[in-house]
């Protein structure tokens, strides 16, 4: 009987800690797919900096700065500024896929650490299925043997 405790106390034991692991499995998930929903949002704003920046270039070069020396002050002052904008738009995007990297690898690490706790605890389950087994298998020879030393 206490092997049969022990192996109930065991597997609610493994059980506990497969379902800390799902916890945390769960909110790395949650954590990875805010950082890829950020990733993507980014990737679609710096898409749309780099459209509207080189855009603007082109037409403020092309029409307003006909002279020489307005386009060289144009270049120097208001096209950097513009070009530094989406350097630090592309910096930042940087950031966030690297945010989303790390994320990813936490959400895989939980993932494994969650796999192996299932097996763990499939692994006590079927040990405790056994023991029962086995007790229950013991105790029905034990009263059969019991029945037929009675009848002699």
């Amino acid at each position: 009987m206490k092997l049969l405790e022990l192996s109930e106390r065991e597997e609610k034991d493994a059980q506990i800690k497969m379902e800390s692991f799902d916890e945390k499995y769960e909110l790395a998930n949650k954590a990875y797919k805010e950082k890829k929903d950020a990733r993507e949002q980014s990737q679609s704003n710096l898409a749309l900096s780099l459209k509207e920046t080189g855009t603007n270039i082109a037409e403020d070069r092309g029409s307003i700065f006909k002279s020489f020396m307005f386009w060289k002050f144009f270049k120097e002052n208001t096209g950097k500024a513009k070009l530094q904008k989406v350097e630090l738009l592309i910096k930042s995007h940087f950031k966030i896929i690297e945010e989303e990297e790390v994320s990813k690898k936490k959400l895989e690490e939980n993932k494994k650490a969650l796999d192996d706790a299932t097996s763990e605890f499939m692994k006590k389950k079927e040990k405790r299925d056994q023991v029962q087994s086995d007790l229950s298998s013991s105790l029905i020879g034990a009263g059969k043997d019991l029945v037929q030393n009675q009848g002699k």
